[in-house]
Parts: structure tokens; C-alpha cells; sequence
């Protein structure tokens, strides 16, 4: 904290700057403005480039991507996957080339072919393609960046606020992600890939920031309170001590936090990494663990911790330790499949189109026809106020990605606790891990079966219980087809 206050001290400097945010956090940082795209290519745009520099640019975009696409996590590489995916699509390379044909030169045929592109998907009905302009977008700035040797420098020192007009996903993924501490946009919205990913990795943002690119030209640090959706140019030490009376500390507070629970997560981490490799079966069943000391070696802890993790798998029934029989994998039949922690690695650990998550929405189809007709049985007029209550809330939230998936977990909730019955109600965590996964899986995709969900609350509301068990199975098998339809065209385009 003493470098900020030694900083500023004068309130005539500080400047608040508004914007929009659905994010919650608070940064503090160096404000580090970056040129929009359109302004580096106009800076260049007396050069002219042939079909062949744009070839070449296209395969190194590729490269670059799918390395990309390794390093980071299952979400972010999905989005990466796409992009991927056109510039290897043969008919939209032989689009392109009859665009070669006609234009003047490479680089005006590459932005015209992919500005119709992205006009199209903007156009488009069905939100999750639309949403997919973003991508096109990515792609198009990406190769032209290539074609005249644009290398922005996002190697930041310390930590940092991006400002920019726009920042793109791939951009963003690039960035080393420990010292960028928030982003302001003058554009975006919170439906775009980027502010789904920086809210995932609880990076504040900001976007439609009312501020001009002069007004960052000077070296500067800042506070952006997404909370407030407000960017603090060169705060006073009025501000700075108002912040930390609210146990803000920007710096001190992490990094105690971190050593604090240093042993805590390394112990977590390990236990995670050992069931995760159960579940996929890295480990086979009735397969012997490597002993303590090789393990600890493997994972860089002590043994300790290694010991500590055994004990807590086994308690999950993952693992079994005897004497003079070390540490062996446990059949599948005797894991605690109920548990909130088995089945989050078990999600986290697999894909969705793998036989763990499909056995998961399987036990839903079967599962939640019966809980809706046991709340037609079951429900209590108080419940009945709730449950109507919730659809409302559910229903108004359509538009608003970040409150809409709190709210469907929510209304699926307040059916399981109407049912009335202690065993059904504890059953909610396990469809709670499947509606997150699936709204990952549609990224905010409106969903058009608001009608089925007010069926199922009405034949509740009206006791009527085969009406109640009918609707609900309509609805997740709606919900699953919908899956399958987003699975099998996730990664080509219209």
C-alpha cells in the first residue's frame, strides 16, 4: 500500500471513469492503454500484400492457436477450437480464393470475406451462433496482424488494468493472466466469450467505459470496482483509505492469504489430481498405487501431504489402504458417487460427451420427472407463493446471462425442497452440477424452453401430479436434445 499512497496524494488528479459490468471485484493496478486493431492497420495500410503473404499468415494463425489451445484450460480451448476449425475448412478457404480473385489485394479480399461472415452470424436467430461473430472477429484481426508484423507487447511487469476500445478472446488467453487484474473496454457487452472467461477467472471488467483514449496517455495506476462499475484514475489517499476500511488491500491481503493457506491447498491439490486420474482411469481399478515417497516425489510435496490425501480419498471410497497391500483403486461401485466432491471431479475430469457425464444426465431424466411429481403431491401453499416466485425471477433473467444461471439453479431448487422429502432435496446437488455444465455448454444461449418450465410449475401448482411428471420429462429431454444439437455443430459454422 505505500507505493500507492507515495504515488498519489492530490484529489485533483483522481479522475472516475463509468462504465457497465455484471462482474463482481476489485482491482488495483498500472492502467495500461492499448490501440484498437483498426488503428495499428491504418497506421500500415499503404502496404500491399499478395495472396501468398496471406497463405502464410493463415497457417501461422493456425499455429499459433492450436499452441494456444494446449495451454489452456477445456472452457477457453472449446472457443479456440472453433477458430481452429475454419481456417482448416477447405470450403471456406475456397470461398476465399474467390475472393483473390476479384479484390485488389490479399488484404482487402481477407477483410471483406470475413466481414460478411461476421455480418451473417450478427443477423442471426439462434443466439449461440450469433454470439460466434466474436470469433470470426478474433480470426480476421489475427492474420492481418500477421500479414504487416503487428506484435503488441502484453508481457506485462506488474500488475495491471488492460484499457483498451476492444480486447479479443485469443488476446486475452494470451496475456499472462497473474498480473492482469482487471480490464475497462469502451465496448463489448457481458454476453461476449471474453467477459464469460474473465468472470470465470474472477478477472473484474468493465465494459462501455465512458472515457476517451487521450485520457490514458500518461503513465498511471488505478482502481477498477466492477462492483460499482467505475474506473478510479490516480486515487487520492481519501480513496485508497475508504477501500481499505472496507478490507480492501489490494497488495498484503493475497499474499498473506496465500502463504496462509499454503500446506491447505496443496493438500487439496493433491487429493483433486489423484481423483481425477481414478476417474479417468489413469488408475485402474484394483490397480496399486505407486508408495507414499514415489508419489510424493511425483507431485513435489511431502509425504505428509501424500498421507493426508490417501486418508481423504479413502473415507470417498476411491481408495483402500491395508497392511502389507499399500494403496489400491477401489471398483467404481464403492465410491461415494453421491457426493458433492466426487462428482465435481468427475465433471472437472472428463468430457461431456463422456460416459460419466451421460450416466449423470441419465440419473436426471429418471430423477427429476419423479421429484416434480412428488411436489404435486407434496407442496405447501407457502411453497406454491415461492415456487411462482422464482419462475418470475427465472423468467425476467432471460436476458442477463451472470443473474439467469443463479436463477434457474434456484427454481429447480425450490421444486426439489416442495417435494417435502429429506432424501429428494439432498439429491438437488447432483442436477445442480449438471444445469452448470450445461450452461457452459450453451454459453448464455436464451433458452427456448421457458414454455415447458411454466407447464411443470403449473401442473405443480395444481396438485396435478401425472401432468407434473410428464412436463418435466419433456423438459430435460428438451434441454438434452438441445445439448446434443450444440455438441454436434459446436465447432462448424453456418
Amino acid at each position: 500500500m505505500k507505493e500507492i499512497i507515495t504515488k498519489y496524494t492530490d484529489t485533483e488528479t483522481e479522475h472516475y471513469f463509468k462504465g457497465l459490468s455484471n462482474s463482481n471485484g476489485i482491482a488495483y493496478g498500472k492502467l495500461v492503454w492499448h490501440p484498437s486493431f483498426e488503428e495499428i492497420i491504418t497506421s500500415k495500410s499503404e502496404i500491399r500484400y499478395d495472396s501468398e503473404d496471406l497463405i502464410k499468415a493463415i497457417q501461422i494463425a493456425k499455429r499459433q492457436l492450436e499452441k494456444l489451445s494446449s495451454r489452456v484450460d477445456k472452457e477457453a480451448s472449446a472457443f479456440l477450437q472453433f477458430q481452429i476449425a475454419v481456417l482448416s475448412d477447405q470450403d471456406f478457404l475456397n470461398t476465399l480464393k474467390g475472393e483473390l480473385k476479384r479484390k485488389k489485394s490479399a488484404e482487402e479480399a481477407w477483410k471483406n470475406h470475413l466481414n460478411q461472415i461476421i455480418e451473417q452470424y450478427r443477423n442471426l436467430d439462434d443466439q449461440y451462433f450469433r454470439e460466434r461473430y466474436e470469433d470470426f472477429l478474433d480470426i480476421r484481426n489475427r492474420v492481418l496482424g500477421i500479414m504487416i508484423g503487428n506484435k503488441a507487447n502484453r508481457n506485462y511487469i506488474g500488475e495491471t488494468i488492460f484499457v483498451g476500445k476492444q480486447l479479443m478472446l485469443s488476446q486475452f488467453l494470451e496475456m499472462d493472466l497473474e498480473k492482469v487484474k482487471g480490464i475497462a473496454l469502451f465496448y463489448e457487452n457481458d454476453f461476449s466469450h471474453l467477459a464469460v472467461l474473465a468472470q470465470a477467472k474472477k478477472i473484474p471488467i468493465i465494459f462501455k467505459l465512458q472515457a476517451r483514449p487521450e485520457d490514458f496517455q500518461e503513465e498511471s495506476y488505478g482502481i477498477l470496482d466492477s462492483l460499482n462499475s467505475v474506473l478510479i484514475m490516480n486515487p487520492s489517499i481519501k480513496c485508497i483509505s475508504n477501500y481499505e476500511s472496507q478490507g480492501y488491500r489490494f497488495f498484503d491481503q493475497k499474499i498473506s492469504e496465500k502463504n496462509k493457506n499454503k500446506n491447505k491447498k496443496k493438500t487439496d491439490w493433491v487429493i483433486e489430481e489423484i481423483a481425477k486420474k481414478i476417474i479417468k482411469g489413469e488408475y485402474e481399478e484394483g490397480q496399486k498405487l505407486p508408495i507414499e515417497i514415489e508419489l510424493a516425489e511425483s507431485f513435489g510435496v511431502g509425504r505428509n501431504i501424500i498421507r493426508e490425501g490417501i486418508k481423504f480419498l479413502s473415507a470417498k471410497g476411491l481408495l483402500f489402504t491395508g497392511p502389507r497391500k499399500g494403496t489400491i483403486v477401489k471398483s467404481k461401485s464403492d465410491w461415494s458417487i453421491f457426493d458433492h466432491e466426487v462428482i465435481n471431479w468427475g465433471i472437472e475430469s472428463v468430457n461431456r460427451d463422456s460416459s460419466f457425464y451421460n450416466h449423470l444426465f441419465e440419473f436426471r431424466i429418471l430423477l427429476e420427472p419423479i421429484v416434480s411429481q412428488q411436489a404435486a403431491l407434496r407442496i405447501e401453499e407457502k411453497q406454491k407463493i415461492m415456487l411462482k416466485k422464482k419462475l418470475e425471477i427465472f423468467e425476467k433473467s432471460m436476458e442477463d446471462p451472470q443473474n439467469r444461471n443463479l436463477a434457474e439453479i434456484n427454481f429447480h431448487q425450490q421444486i426439489y425442497r416442495s417435494t417435502n422429502n429429506i432424501f429428494l432435496s439432498s439429491l438437488f446437488h447432483l442436477v445442480k452440477v449438471s444445469i452448470k455444465e450445461n450452461q457452459k455448454l450453451h454459453h448464455f444461449e436464451f433458452p427456448a424452453n421457458i414454455r415447458i418450465y411454466k407447464k411443470v410449475v403449473e401442473a405443480i401448482l395444481n396438485e396435478k401430479a401425472s401432468d407434473a411428471f410428464n412436463s418435466s420429462l419433456d423438459l430435460v429431454r428438451l434441454i438434452r436434445n438441445e445439448q446434443d444439437r450444440i455438441n454436434n455443430i459446436k465447432f462448424k459454422y453456418l
